[in-house]
């Protein structure tokens, strides 16, 4: 009886480690990430690229923008002053 009282308590120690080990095991897999939020997270990662590449593309061609308009206007002020030249030689 003795014997079977010892096995007992044993088996309960036993039972009891287990159970703590699946509770510790539970834990983990709740905090770890499931696949479908580490999809989601690249796609938003991916995203956040996404914006900022369109962003630079929008902000460099501005610039190449204002960059024609300098050139152009410099490009009429060149031209006037060719002509004031001409008419200023020829005409007077």
């Amino acid at each position: 009886m003795e014997e079977l009282d010892k096995e007992v308590r044993e088996l309960e120690l036993r039972v009891d480690e287990l159970e703590s080990q699946q509770e510790n095991i539970d834990e983990t897999l709740r905090n770890q990430l499931d696949e479908n939020d580490v999809r989601a997270i690249v796609e938003q990662l991916l995203g956040e690229q996404d914006n900022a590449t369109k962003r630079d593309v929008a902000l460099e061609l501005n610039r190449y923008q204002l960059l024609f308009i300098k050139w152009m206007i410099a490009t009429g002020v060149s031209i006037t002053a060719i002509i004031i030249t001409f008419v200023r030689f020829f005409l007077l």
